[in-house]
């Protein structure tokens, strides 16, 4: 927040009146500058506030989703800039960049089978839907496009308690005939009630899948499910 009676003279600083205009200027003062790093960041779409996206979409002729997040507005736009004829792999690869972030993708252009395979990691939402579309307008029409959206989660806790409660539940859905998943998990109580349960979901009836845990405790019930639907 702005001070600005840091610039004045000891003898002002402590004079009441003075202390009250000060008051009242820091908050324009403040204002003022708030409006000019918003005008700053206006000048770019990964930057823009609410104001500068709505301009931007106004000149794109873009109805904003009433769910849609500032993040997803921004991606957007930004899908829909500056798309301007002729296409070329290299525009296309400058314009993933922009969008997926730069080797944050990995497409395959099989000429031979006419078949354009791309895959990213998009979590932001609405942002899949958007690339599609522009993949519909800028891939050629004999070329079959295979998008697949990969998003990664890690996650690792360790949970030591003298007494508690504790439910694990973890679900997978997937379509892979291929894919193998491995939980693991490891619980450290003194005395507690473990409820632990796995289900998987999947249209492979080859599927393997793995569910391993360790449980060390002093006087428990214990309870575990495994639910595997295929």
């Amino acid at each position: 927040m702005t001070n600005i009676k840091s610039y004045w003279i000891d003898q002002l600083q402590n004079i009441r009146e003075y202390q009250a205009i000060a008051s009242i200027e820091d908050k324009e003062l403040t204002d003022i500058k708030e409006h000019l790093d918003n005008l700053i960041d206006d000048q770019f779409i990964k930057t823009a506030t609410e104001k500068g996206i709505l301009r931007r979409e106004k000149i794109l002729g873009i109805a904003p989703y009433a769910d849609h997040s500032l993040e997803s507005r921004r991606f957007r736009t930004l899908s829909r800039w500056n798309n301007k004829l002729p296409y070329t792999l290299k525009a296309l690869k400058e314009k993933l960049d922009e969008l997926c972030g730069k080797n944050n993708y990995i497409f395959d252009l099989q000429n031979n089978d006419f078949i354009f395979k791309l895959v990213v990691h998009l979590g932001l939402y609405g942002s899949l839907d958007e690339l599609q579309l522009m993949l519909k307008k800028v891939l050629p029409c004999n070329l079959v496009l295979d998008l697949d959206n990969v998003l990664y989660e890690k996650k690792e806790s360790g949970i030591y308690s003298g007494s508690s409660i504790s439910s694990g539940t973890h679900y997978v859905l997937t379509s892979d005939i291929n894919d193998t998943y491995d939980l693991d998990g490891d619980s450290y109580t003194a005395s507690a009630m473990v409820d632990s349960a796995a289900y998987q979901l999947t249209n492979d009836i080859n599927e393997v899948m793995n569910s391993t845990a360790t449980v060390r405790n002093a006087s428990v019930p214990i309870t575990g499910t495994q639910i595997k639907i295929t």
